[in-house]
């Protein structure tokens, strides 16, 4: 009877985790690019971030933040190859020939240096109006009668900006799961390596690199890119504000998977569409408060500065007074 409880307890235990758990190595830069194309080909996108480093607990938290959000992107994308298999399959063949034509890099490198459609040179989400909280998607939700959104300028502009959402949800990590063969890496010192595609530097001109820590090969975020660094978080809030980012495109990618499996999404098109529906308006109010806690950063530099200056002037002087 003992016995049996403990199987028991094993299957349940099992079961409640859902999947087997797999071990990852990263003791060469190699090892930890395969880790991260057999976490997609065994459906663990979530644990991808264990490959990234993290220079403290709160980078390690909200790292872990994200990888829940790419386990959901995972499932989604799932769901996505079962409802619209057809769909999918043309859509990867036209971005195969694009890239035969050389008209497209990868899609991580094509994200960087895709140019914006041109006569539109404000075009994007992260365009927000803040005054009349306002936002461009490139798309026209319904929520646009009430006058919260601005429609898109162009036909082209939302076809290009749809796109890029349809590779974001419906087909995220095929690039990994397949290209694994092309993506590489370049010594720069003896503990860091670039990364490479098709030898090519990857995100130039900065690059993406792996660092050695300890005994372990991992990503290091481009948290030093020129703009990036300026809006990391440097507090307790402003790392709950990103937080909040994060989960919120979670629920957003989860809501999707529902609606792509009972149905309500029609087809790839309107999954991009219902994305920028279901996501425009919170998101822009958590980067609307994100932007306000910058520029009260910006503010208490300032303020600080100031000070400082009027310290210095009215810092007694050190010389000796001369004499009548």
């Amino acid at each position: 009877m003992p016995r049996l409880a403990v199987l028991t307890l094993l299957v349940f235990a099992l079961s409640g985790c859902g999947r087997m758990h797999h071990e990852y190595g990263s003791a060469t830069p190699a090892e930890t690019l395969d880790s991260a194309h057999q976490m997609i080909v065994n459906g663990e996108a979530d644990r991808l971030v264990d490959l990234v480093y993290a220079e403290d607990e709160q980078t390690r938290s909200f790292l872990n933040q994200v990888g829940l959000l790419l386990g959901s992107v995972q499932k989604l994308a799932d769901a996505v190859e079962q409802r619209f298999p057809e769909e999918l399959a043309k859509f990867r063949a036209d971005a195969a020939k694009a890239a035969e034509e050389g008209d497209q890099s990868p899609f991580f490198a094509r994200l960087v240096a895709a140019s914006r459609p041109r006569g539109n040179q404000d075009f994007g989400v992260s365009q927000i109006n803040r005054q009349g909280l306002t936002v461009d998607t490139g798309v026209t939700p319904p929520a646009a009668r009430s006058g919260l959104f601005r429609g898109p300028r162009t036909e082209s502009e939302r076809r290009f900006f749809n796109n890029i959402l349809k590779q974001l949800l419906a087909d995220p990590y095929r690039w990994l799961a397949e290209g694994r063969d092309k993506l590489g890496t370049t010594y720069v010192t003896d503990d860091t390596v670039a990364l490479t595609w098709d030898d090519r530097p990857v995100l130039p001109p900065f690059g993406l690199v792996l660092v050695l820590r300890g005994d372990r090969w991992q990503l290091v975020p481009p948290t030093s890119y020129p703009g990036v660094k300026q809006v990391m978080p440097r507090n307790e809030d402003e790392w709950l504000v990103w937080g909040s980012i994060v989960k919120t495109l979670d629920h957003v990618v989860d809501d999707l998977t529902k609606d792509v499996k009972s149905g309500k999404v029609l087809n790839m098109t309107d999954l991009a569409d219902t994305a920028v529906e279901k996501a425009a308006i919170p998101v822009m109010l958590v980067v609307y408060a994100y932007t306000n806690l910058l520029d009260e950063r910006k503010k208490e530099a300032e303020a600080a500065r100031t000070q400082a200056k009027a310290a210095e002037g009215e810092a007694p002087s050190t010389e000796t007074p001369a004499k009548p």
